[in-house]
């Protein structure tokens, strides 16, 4: 049996169970779309801490290009890499991460020396140390799973000469903007870690003392996960499986009916029912 895993109403991969020939009633469809529930934050967090990565290393490659526009791209870089590296900080607090942002801001404006910053998150407030409140002001919402969650404002402590948006650049709203994004998603990454770690231990216990045979699959069809009963079944080990390309596994004669029962995961209801052998370590 085929479950999809579906987080935020997307589905972001697939669960599958195999424990009989066949007869599979709707009490083993509810149990093993619990199982899917329970596992999918935790999937979901370490997909995106992937899509970090793949920023970071962004980010690390665009830094080593060179610049000629009298450092203005370099000093938005280096902010956006400082946060990229902030957030890698085994164990770092919320609370910490913003502290650092906050003061990572007015470096990269154009007039430093005269830019303050204040990040607010619900009731809780955070500001550079030269924080005041002006009339030259930048700001933009802070958003967390689709709901404002915050705000963050950069000001200006003296007059400038008028520029894109009042003394601003453009480009300093653009940085705007993508800091108050990357903040967001920083925000969701620290609540999903928090789910997960309640979850995590309720998901291990389940699996590692269930027979079924229980994997899950990106939706590239990547095994992310197997089960014990799993690995002793076909006899390879967890680090012979993870990584690898679930259909490889699929019995040639069964690829073709397993492929296309797999496409109804895509399309409500999100479920489908296909029986398939699989191929042991011996064949």
């Amino acid at each position: 049996m085929v479950t999809p895993i579906i987080f935020r109403n997307e589905v972001i991969s697939s669960f599958h169970i195999a424990n009989k020939p066949n007869g599979y009633h709707e009490e083993d469809l509810k149990i093993f779309e619990e199982i899917a529930e329970l596992i999918a934050p935790v999937l979901f967090a370490r997909l995106q801490r992937d899509k970090r990565n793949k920023e970071r290393k962004k980010a690390e490659e665009a830094l080593r290009q060179p610049t000629h526009d009298l450092g203005k791209r370099f000093k938005e870089l280096n902010c956006l890499y400082g946060i990229s590296k902030l957030v890698e900080i085994p164990d770092i607090s919320m609370e910490k991460i913003i502290k650092e942002i906050v003061d990572l801001i007015p470096p990269a404006w154009q007039y430093p020396e005269i830019t303050c910053a204040r990040i607010i998150i619900e009731d809780e407030q955070y500001s550079t140390a030269n924080f005041k409140e002006s009339k030259w002001k930048q700001a933009r919402a802070i958003m967390v799973f689709g709901k404002q969650f915050g705000i963050l404002e950069v000001y200006y402590l003296d007059e400038k000469p008028g520029s894109d948006e009042g003394p601003f650049l453009k480009e300093e709203r653009n940085l705007t903007n993508a800091l108050a994004e990357r903040l967001g998603r920083i925000i969701e990454r620290k609540k999903m870690e928090e789910t997960m770690r309640k979850n995590e231990e309720k998901y291990r216990i389940i699996t590692e003392n269930h027979i079924d045979l229980i994997d899950t699959l990106d939706i590239e069809g990547i095994i992310q996960f197997v089960s014990p009963s799993y690995c002793r079944a076909l006899g390879k080990t967890e680090e012979e499986l993870i990584g690898t390309q679930f259909m490889d596994l699929v019995h040639e004669e069964d690829i073709k009916e397993t492929a296309e029962a797999m496409e109804d995961l895509s399309k409500p209801p999100y479920k489908c029912y296909v029986e398939q052998r699989v191929k042991t370590k011996d064949g």
